[in-house]
């Protein structure tokens, strides 16, 4: 049977549009893949597709489980910088620096001068580690990656607050590590869908602080700074975040409980200083040299914040943290601005 010309060209055309369409399709198809490959995740459970993730965030690696061996390393410093743990734990009076200080070298540089007008025996509390995992100094932490900042003008105000005559704080987050999180899957806290990690409204992975792997590598930090010469350290970010989407079935309060006993064992068995950044006042903090300190607190507020404390000798072992001169918060240990150090300090002198 011979098909009409007219049907015959009719066919050609339709096939001429179908073959048209039919490339139109793949082309699109394939510029969608090349420019959705920077929203793709992948997770021990498989690749997902994460819309709101940040295209300038680094890629992420193949995550390793953590080994069921995995051990606790417990740091000693006997040297001729060894912290005097006897001497009696005084009231903190002093002032902080934070990562924006640490940013710029004019930061730094306006930091290192008002360090050199303060007082002998002054606090200094001095972030050394960002939210991003990222480390001020150079760390002998295996993997631990550098701040993209003027590192050596960082270290440089650092060794000042270390081997200057202040009481050298560090501080650094504990359980909220992008970084560690994204290098270490299992070791953090699962989004609902169970195809990556929950993050929160910062970009950041929050770690889980029963798993040992997590405890582990704060304690190597902890360690590493109490060999530098820092009087005590800080842990900031020390609780489980609540969110209606992410997972977590562990009871929150026994999971902290138990990440600050296995804290304390190693790292302040020979009564080093580890403090804890936790919100709720009423925290039941062990025995000893640990203190509890608090932000956000407004000045109206801290007779009734510290009126919860269960802590043994509040009057120093609770510490404000805060942006304001009120003299309210006077009564317990309190850490301001470095920034306002030019005007307190000339109160004081008054």
């Amino acid at each position: 049977m011979q098909i009409p010309y007219k049907t015959r060209r009719l066919l050609r055309r339709l096939g001429g549009v179908a073959l048209a369409a039919l490339i139109l399709i793949v082309v699109g198809w394939l510029c969608w893949v090349i420019w959705a490959d920077r929203y793709v995740v992948y997770t021990r459970d498989g690749a997902l597709l994460d819309m709101e993730l940040d295209a300038e965030l680094p890629p992420g690696n193949v995550a390793i489980p953590p080994d069921d061996e995995d051990s606790i390393s417990i740091y000693f410093n006997e040297g001729d910088n060894t912290v005097d743990t006897n001497k009696e734990q005084t009231q903190l009076r002093g002032y902080y620096i934070d990562v924006t200080t640490l940013s710029t070298p004019e930061n730094i540089a306006a930091a290192r001068e008002r360090l050199n007008k303060l007082p002998a025996g002054t606090a200094v509390m001095i972030d050394v580690k960002s939210i991003k995992g990222e480390f001020y100094y150079q760390s002998q932490v295996a993997g631990a990656p550098m701040a993209p900042v003027d590192l050596a003008a960082a270290e440089e105000l650092i060794k000042q607050v270390i081997h200057g005559d202040y009481y050298a704080i560090a501080r650094i987050p504990a359980f909220r590590d992008y970084q560690f999180g994204l290098n270490n899957v299992p070791c953090g806290i699962l989004h609902k869908s169970k195809k990556g990690l929950w993050r929160d409204e910062q970009n950041c992975y929050w770690l889980d602080p029963s798993n040992t792997k997590v405890l582990n590598y704060i304690i190597e930090i902890v360690g590493e700074l109490k060999t530098m010469g820092f009087d005590e350290v800080v842990l900031t970010d020390f609780r489980v975040p609540t969110s209606e989407i992410l997972i977590y079935t562990k009871d929150r309060s026994e999971v902290i409980t138990k990440a600050v006993e296995v804290l304390i064992a190693n790292c302040s068995s020979d009564g080093y200083p580890l403090s804890f950044a936790i919100s709720n006042s009423a925290f039941p903090l062990p025995d000893g040299k640990s203190r509890l300190y608090l932000e956000g607190v407004s000045a109206s507020g801290v007779g009734a914040t510290a009126a919860q404390a269960v802590i043994t000798n509040p009057e120093v072992r609770l510490v404000f943290v805060t942006n304001t001169n009120d003299t309210r918060y006077d009564q317990y240990g309190v850490l301001r601005p470095l920034e306002s150090a030019d005007v307190l300090e000339q109160q004081e002198e008054q």
